[in-house]
């Protein structure tokens, strides 16, 4: 593209002339007034000063730092019962797994390994800590999704001692 006069370019970007004329005097483009011919050099140096005024540089930071999944299933169960009835029972599962991008924590990381004093570097270590407990970075090791039959037929509610189940249905009793 040949050199063309600041009101062309600015007709061509579709921005007003003296905007245009600001935003080349802050990126250091010396220009005297809207028939001063710029060449494309100095437009992509334009260019550059906008990029990284505006933060949308070609380091990937377009990206969101963290996503989090969510999915929920829906299930239908027939259960038979001591009497013979079946019953269906509906069951809903919901999963969200959270995902973040390392570079950030690897960063941090890289810092603390690289830092000599041992009260910055044990500073580093709770920042590196706090980042990770804020963007959840741990993952279900099993996925907790039993039965629990409680109501006002049971005798008793036999639990296990230390967990948040019933025991098996082999020991139920009814009233």
């Amino acid at each position: 593209m040949a050199e063309v006069t600041v009101s062309q370019f600015a007709e061509v970007l579709k921005v007003p002339v003296d905007r245009l004329l600001v935003q080349l005097d802050q990126a250091g483009i010396k220009v005297d007034g809207p028939d001063d011919r710029i060449s494309d050099d100095a437009k992509l140096e334009l260019l550059t000063h906008l990029r990284r005024s505006h933060g949308s540089g070609d380091d990937g930071d377009a990206a969101p730092r963290k996503i989090t999944l969510k999915r929920k299933t829906q299930q239908e169960l027939k259960l038979a019962s001591a009497q013979g009835r079946a019953r269906t029972v509906n069951v809903e599962v919901r999963r969200q797994r959270t995902y973040i991008k390392r570079d950030v924590l690897e960063e941090q990381a890289r810092q603390q390994q690289d830092e000599m004093d041992a009260k910055r570097r044990e500073a580093l270590l709770h920042k590196i800590q706090q980042l990770m407990y804020e963007r959840a970075m741990f993952a279900p090791i099993i996925e907790q999704a039993g039965l629990i039959g409680v109501g006002p037929r049971l005798a008793e509610v036999p639990t296990i001692t230390g967990h948040p189940f019933i025991s098996p249905y082999e020991d139920l009793k009814l009233k």
